[in-house]
């Protein structure tokens, strides 16, 4: 019989605290009254450069860019590419300063552990969902390999409604906002979303630009309530359902549909697909993962890293199932139990960092942006 459920917790807290006794400096060593004194004094300047850099986002991005893009639709089809070869510089460039500020302001770090991906691939990218800075952390991943402007991601559509940064994402290009509740209409739009990039990479398309289509595959950032309804769900389906739904402990079952739908439509331009395991250091609070956002937006690290383990795994597209003379009930079926496997994998990894501490495999160098890149973003 199954166990109860361990809180969805991640990494030791550990690893934060080695990395600040390497640095050779740890805020925590200071009085309390000493840290608030200067998250005190530095909140201003966090306050001063969020508001500049929505201002910037907002002349730069949605409106400057609307024009742009208005004007460029106008021109035609044969302006289509050129378009998207403007929104992933935009969006390379929009993003650059915010990834920056949240390294270095934020103290975000993050510890790599896997195998080396390549920056020349196409790839449907899939990663674990705990909270909103899931995305920059992805987007960082990217950035390793320089395709930081070329990240396509699908979320929810209330997302698109968040001030400058949803208008900015669907004018960059860079989501895709489907409704949930309305499976009809995102279907729809993801198989135009599918169809965009097939054209955009077809043989017939001169040096195409690869892309990073990024689905989190469970749907909703875990809590410990979605965690226990998610066990519920796989024991009562477990006599039932063939194969069974797996139990996880750390992840809530993936929705497979969205992940093996652009598999199986965009397999002729894949390469690869990515698997990416996030692992959030454990403060005591399986419900507030930490670093959380606002904390990498308003509070100084005051040089002690905000650790991120993360994982990686590259999935050559041949050993995925699909593909081939199989139809496409049973492509759905293969891939549904393909999902499964992986995800049982991802659980399965995140036990293992609870229990060590870090992910297994090589520890792979991460490059923070620079502050001459930030400036820019262009590469």
């Amino acid at each position: 019989s199954a166990g109860p459920a361990k809180p969805p917790s991640a990494a030791l807290a550990g690893g934060a605290g080695g990395d600040a006794a390497r640095a050779g400096f740890s805020a925590e060593a200071l009085p309390e009254w000493a840290r608030a004194a200067a998250q005190l004094v530095v909140l201003p300047f966090a306050v001063v450069f969020v508001g500049f850099y929505f201002a910037v986002s907002f002349l730069a991005v949605d409106v400057t860019f609307c024009a742009v893009a208005a004007a460029m639709k106008l021109a035609g089809k044969g302006a289509e590419r050129t378009l998207h070869e403007m929104q992933a510089m935009v969006f390379r460039v929009w993003i650059s300063p915010a990834a920056c500020y949240l390294e270095t302001f934020g103290g975000l770090r993050m510890e790599l552990t896997g195998e080396r991906l390549n920056g020349e691939e196409s790839v449907v990218c899939m990663a674990n969902h705990r909270q909103f800075a899931d995305s920059f952390i992805c987007a960082a991943m990217a950035r390793q390999v320089s395709r930081h402007g070329d990240i396509k991601c699908i979320v929810k559509r209330s997302l698109l409604f968040l001030p400058v940064f949803g208008l900015g994402a669907y004018l960059s290009n860079a989501c895709v906002f489907i409704k949930r509740s309305n499976p009809a209409s995102s279907s729809r739009l993801l198989h135009q979303t599918f169809s965009a990039l097939l054209h955009d990479h077809s043989p017939s398309t001169p040096h195409p630009r690869p892309f990073w289509l990024l689905i989190f595959p469970e749907g909703t950032r875990l809590t410990p309530s979605k965690l226990a309804a998610s066990r519920e769900f796989s024991l009562a389906t477990k006599a039932s359902a063939h194969p069974p739904v797996p139990l996880l402990s750390h992840l809530l079952v993936p929705r497979y549909k969205g992940v093996s739908k652009a598999i199986a439509e965009l397999r002729p331009t894949l390469s690869a697909v990515y698997d990416l395991t996030l692992a959030y250091a454990d403060h005591g609070n399986p419900a507030d993962p930490r670093p959380r956002f606002l904390d990498l937006v308003f509070r100084c690290a005051l040089g002690v890293p905000r650790v991120v383990r993360v994982h990686q795994r590259r999935i050559p597209i041949a050993e995925v199932p699909g593909g081939g003379a199989a139809s496409e009930t049973k492509e759905g079926e293969a891939l549904r139990d393909w999902v499964y496997e992986q995800f049982a994998e991802k659980d399965r990894l995140l036990e293992e960092v609870e229990r060590e501490g870090r992910f297994p495999g090589e520890e792979l160098e991460f490059r923070r942006v620079a502050l001459g890149y930030a400036a820019c973003g262009f590469r």
